[in-house]
């Protein structure tokens, strides 16, 4: 028989899907780390020269 199995292209894209989901909770993850630490070292410079840099 020719052509695509249907259960294996949608476990196939399930499984992208998955991935991709993880990705973008990392993402997430990592632009809040990012924020905090931002946050962080405004708070370690006194407020000076970086309180323009930290909103996204």
């Amino acid at each position: 028989m020719w052509g695509y199995n249907i259960q294996e292209v949608d476990a196939f894209l399930d499984e992208i899907i998955r991935e991709f989901e993880r990705h973008e909770s990392a993402m997430t993850v990592c632009q809040s780390q990012l924020k905090l630490l931002a946050s962080k070292l405004v708070q370690l410079r006194g407020g000076e020269n970086g309180s323009e840099n930290t909103e996204s």
